[in-house]
């Protein structure tokens, strides 16, 4: 299990912030995976994934944020992902995966 892999959200009036930090795999994307449901059910739909401290993805976490996505947008609001590092970057762009989701710098 990754001990290492922090979310830290800001609840806004209209949105929630999330800083990611340590590196999204197979465990931490089960983590996210909860989270991200927890606030759908709370009606919570728009959100913002600030990757900046993200070091590391894996497939089981780039899958994820798609999916997740997918399921803001089905549920009228979106999941944004900004400030995404080089490595972070370069594995969304080698899967085609960026062309998915919306990115922002």
């Amino acid at each position: 299990m990754d001990g290492d892999f922090r979310i830290r959200p800001s609840f806004d009036e209209d949105r929630v912030d999330l800083k990611l930090f340590g590196d999204l795999d197979v465990w931490s994307a089960q983590q996210l995976g909860s989270f991200l449901k927890r606030l759908l059910a709370e009606g919570q739909t728009s959100v913002v994934v600030d990757l900046a401290h993200l070091r590391f993805i894996d497939t089981n976490g780039l899958c994820l944020l798609v999916g997740a996505h997918r399921q803001f947008h089905d549920a009228g609001g979106e999941l944004v992902l900004a400030n995404a590092l080089r490595g972070v970057r370069r594995a969304m762009d080698i899967t085609g995966i960026s062309a998915l989701l919306s990115l922002v710098e």
